[in-house]
């Protein structure tokens, strides 16, 4: 392939791919320089971007932001499966549908999360210094994008990917549902955004199939 070639096909790339790379390395390259630090100002640092309750009056906008690209686990194990779920998105709809699945599944599921936490807080069920629990982490993404894959991937592996990382992931994510744990509720609603994602994406594709098939038949006739 000639130069003028390999450039065109690397723009293509980055056009079409560009959430699964950037996002993805990210985070990774937040998270490590953070991990990074002595122990006190890194626990700072990520609670501080945390977007638990006294982060989300006082300032909403980094805590959300930051939160996302954030983790107190395992970096790399992250990163991957955010790639592989942002990839099987992009396949399946495009970048820009793939980076609002991401965004909408972090956003209401913190809001979830959290809103719920207040409400134990409230209601006596649960201790006023959750407010300033530590909470960061892609999970949400993650889940949002993998369940939406699962659903609507153009390929059987792009599903059979996204299920496995899926299944990885899910005993540490759901595990304290019943227990009323502040993280758990913000995965099973990006489950539900993901579903919803991938069977919209699901019916997108027939109609557009539907369409095409009624142009060629007609096109035939004619």
């Amino acid at each position: 392939m000639s130069r003028p070639g390999r450039a065109v096909a690397v723009q293509s790339f980055a056009r079409r791919w560009w959430p699964a790379v950037l996002y993805p390395a990210a985070l990774l390259a937040a998270s490590l320089a953070v991990a990074a630090r002595a122990d006190d100002d890194r626990r700072a640092t990520l609670l501080w971007a945390s977007t638990n309750l006294e982060n989300l009056a006082d300032h909403p906008l980094r805590a959300l932001v930051l939160s996302a690209f954030l983790t107190d686990g395992d970096a790399v194990a992250w990163t991957l499966l955010a790639a592989v779920g942002l990839a099987g998105v992009v396949a399946a709809t495009g970048p820009w549908r793939a980076v609002l699945v991401a965004g909408a599944a972090h956003l209401v599921g913190t809001a979830v999360s959290e809103g719920t936490l207040g409400v134990r807080i409230a209601r006596g069920l649960a201790p006023a210094a959750d407010r300033a629990i530590l909470d960061v982490g892609p999970s949400f993404v993650v889940v949002g994008v993998l369940v939406t894959t699962v659903v609507a991937g153009v390929r059987w592996w792009w599903r059979a990917a996204a299920l496995a990382g899926f299944a990885l992931v899910a005993p540490s994510l759901f595990g304290g549902l019943l227990a009323g744990d502040v993280a758990a509720p913000g995965p099973l609603t990006a489950v539900v955004l993901g579903l919803v994602a991938g069977g919209l994406v699901v019916l997108r594709r027939r109609r557009g199939s539907a369409s095409g098939q009624r142009l060629t038949l007609e096109g035939t006739r004619g």
